[in-house]
C-alpha cells in the first residue's frame, strides 16, 4: 500500500509508471486524504486503466475531488478580499502558499488550503493585525455552529513566544470561514537574523485567477517552503498531533522546484539557501522530498544542489526539538519508514538538553 500511495500522490505520474492493487484499500484512502493528496489521487487514478479499486473508492475520491474544486473556488474569492484589505498596507508583507501554489501552480482542484499565511516583519505585527481587525477579521478560533470565540491574552502571547506566530484570525463571509495565519518568523525562534527583512524587500506581484497579489520571489519562496517543512517536521507539538508530515508539503516542493525551476537558473537559489544560513533546514526538505518523491533522484540540478548545501554533520535529519522544555529527541529508522509510523511521537528517545 505505501507504494501506491506515494505514486498515486505524484502529480507528475505518468501512465507507464508501474502499480500495485492494494489489498487494503481502506488505507489507502484514507491515507490519501489525511495528506491531503485525495485530489492528485484522483485524477491519477482515472488515467491508469490498470488499476482496479471498488466503486465505493472511486465515489468517495471523487467526491474529495469535488469537494476540492469548492475549496478552489472560495480560495480565490479568500485571496481576493485580503487582496483588497491589504491594497491599504503600509508595510511588507507577502502571501504565502497556498495563495500561490493552490490558485497557480496546480490545476483546481488538485491541492486544498484551509487558511491564508501572511509573512510580515515582527516590528509590524500591531499594523497588520489592525489591518485585518479594520477588515472584520477577529484573532481567535471558529467553531462552526457558534462562530469565532476569541483568543485569549496568554494564547495569544504562547504563540508569539513558542511558535513565531499568531493565533490565526476568522471572519465569516456568507457562512465560510476565512483563516488567515500571520508569520514573523521562519522557525519557532525569534526572527534575529534578518532573513524575513531581506524576503521581503524582494517581494513580486503576480497576477492570479481572483486578481493581482504579493507573494515571494521565486527563490526566497521555495526557501519559505523548505523551512516551513523543516519546523513542523521537526517540532514535537506538530508531531504529537500527527501534522509534522503530511505528504502535501512534500509535494510542494517537489511540484514548485520541477515547475518553477525547469531551465532555469539554480545558481542564485543555491547562493540565496548560503545567504541565509539555511543550508540545513533546505538539505533537510530537499532531500526527504526526494525519498519520498523519488522522480527528483533523476533531476541532475537537483541533486547537485543538494549535493552542494549538503551539512557536514546530519545528526540533525533524524531529531525532534522540544521548544519549551528544551530537548532534543531522536528516531532510529529510514525516513520513508518513519512517515509511515501512525506513533511517532511513541518512538522517539530523548537525547538530554
Amino acid at each position: 500500500m505505501d507504494n501506491l500511495f506515494f505514486r498515486l500522490s505524484d502529480f507528475f505520474m505518468e501512465e507507464t509508471d508501474e502499480v500495485m492493487i492494494p489489498e487494503s484499500q481502506e488505507r489507502l484512502l484514507g491515507a490519501l486524504c489525511l495528506n491531503r493528496m485525495g485530489g492528485i489521487g484522483y485524477l491519477n487514478m482515472r488515467r491508469l486503466k490498470g488499476l482496479k479499486v471498488s466503486k465505493e473508492f472511486r465515489w468517495t475520491m471523487e467526491a474529495v475531488y469535488n469537494d476540492n474544486l469548492r475549496k478552489y473556488e472560495l480560495l480565490l474569492r479568500d485571496v481576493g478580499i485580503l487582496s483588497e484589505i491589504f491594497s491599504k498596507s503600509t508595510f511588507a508583507y507577502a502571501l504565502l502558499k497556498g495563495a500561490y501554489l493552490s490558485t497557480m501552480l496546480y490545476p483546481k482542484g488538485c491541492r486544498v488550503s484551509n487558511d491564508i499565511d501572511i509573512l510580515v516583519q515582527e516590528e509590524d505585527l500591531s499594523r497588520c493585525t489592525g489591518l485585518l481587525a479594520e477588515g472584520g477579521f477577529v484573532q481567535g478560533q471558529y467553531v462552526r455552529g457558534k462562530g469565532i470565540i476569541p483568543a485569549t491574552r496568554r494564547e495569544i502571547v504562547m504563540a508569539r513566544m513558542n511558535y513565531g506566530e499568531t493565533v490565526p484570525f476568522f471572519k465569516v463571509v456568507d457562512d465560510e470561514a476565512i483563516m488567515v495565519d500571520i508569520n514573523f518568523s521562519l522557525d519557532y525562534k525569534p526572527e534575529e537574523s534578518g532573513i524575513v527583512r531581506k524576503m521581503l524587500q524582494r517581494t513580486r506581484k503576480v497576477a492570479g485567477p481572483s486578481g493581482e497579489f504579493v507573494t515571494l520571489d521565486r527563490a526566497d519562496f521555495m526557501i519559505q517552503l523548505c523551512c516551513h517543512l523543516y519546523k513542523e517536521a521537526t517540532t514535537i507539538d506538530w508531531v504529537m498531533t500527527g501534522r509534522d508530515l503530511l505528504l502535501y508539503k512534500f509535494s510542494d516542493i517537489y511540484v514548485f522546484f520541477t515547475k518553477e525551476y525547469q531551465g532555469k537558473d539554480y545558481q542564485l537559489l543555491k547562493n540565496r539557501i548560503f545567504e541565509y544560513g539555511v543550508m540545513k533546514e533546505c538539505f533537510y526538505a530537499l532531500k526527504n522530498t526526494a525519498v519520498v518523491f523519488e522522480k527528483l533522484l533523476q533531476n541532475e540540478e537537483y541533486m547537485k544542489l543538494l549535493e552542494e548545501i549538503q551539512p557536514d554533520n546530519l545528526d540533525f535529519m533524524k531529531q525532534i526539538v522540544c521548544p519549551k522544555e528544551k530537548q532534543v529527541l531522536s528516531y532510529d529508522m529510514e525516513f520513508k519508514d518513519w512517515f509511515m509510523q501512525k506513533d511517532r511521537a511513541g518512538l522517539l528517545r530523548n537525547m538530554g538538553n
